[in-house]
């Protein structure tokens, strides 16, 4: 577990394009759960494949429909996913991450671990072959963690000198940030 000023704004652990998120409060952690919960239902209900999912996802990300195209238009708003599009203008409740690993990230940043890289996974395209977090826990909660995420069906490893959860769907991820947000009195000082 590093020290804080161990930690730099930005690219901590070697990725690109990632910043230091410090220590979220429970609040912002449960709203951006609750956001993404909504928006987890709302996509499963409206997406058919992988391709579809990820396009949706991310309009509801950047609050914005111009790259749909009109079949998806359609389903966004026959499927209601206009409630749970944030407005462009204002900063995402999910604090700029990816529908599908945000709610982990807010909760691991919660019980007080620093998270270094995330990625929902993106077909093809991605850095990463499955939905995954990167950080880093003092012994302490990894061993509590270790626990949460076998309740859970995903996996704990490490790579880049950090620990690594992956799972098989975002929606195993979801579950283990409501699980981790469940348990946050086990993450206290004893």
């Amino acid at each position: 577990m590093p020290e804080e000023d161990e930690i730099p704004e930005e690219n901590w652990g070697g990725f690109r394009d990632t910043w230091y998120l410090g220590r979220i409060p429970p609040a912002e952690a449960r709203e951006a759960l609750v956001y993404e919960q909504r928006a987890l239902e709302c996509l499963d209900r409206t997406c058919s494949s992988q391709e579809e999912f990820e396009l949706i996802a991310c309009a509801l990300e950047w609050g914005d429909t111009d790259d749909l195209p009109p079949s998806l238009l359609k389903s966004f708003n026959d499927e209601g996913l206009g409630e749970v599009m944030r407005n462009p203008d204002d900063f995402s409740p999910l604090g700029g991450l990816e529908i599908g690993v945000a709610g982990l990230v807010h909760a691991l940043s919660t019980i007080g671990c620093v998270t270094a890289a995330s990625c929902r996974w993106h077909g093809e395209e991605s850095w990463s072959d499955c939905p995954v977090v990167f950080f880093a826990a003092p012994d302490r909660k990894s061993e509590i963690l270790a626990e949460l995420i076998r309740k859970t069906g995903c996996g704990l490893g490490a790579d880049r000198g950090l620990l690594v959860i992956e799972a098989a769907s975002v929606t195993d991820l979801h579950s283990l940030a409501e699980l981790i947000f469940e348990e946050i009195p086990r993450f206290q000082p004893i």
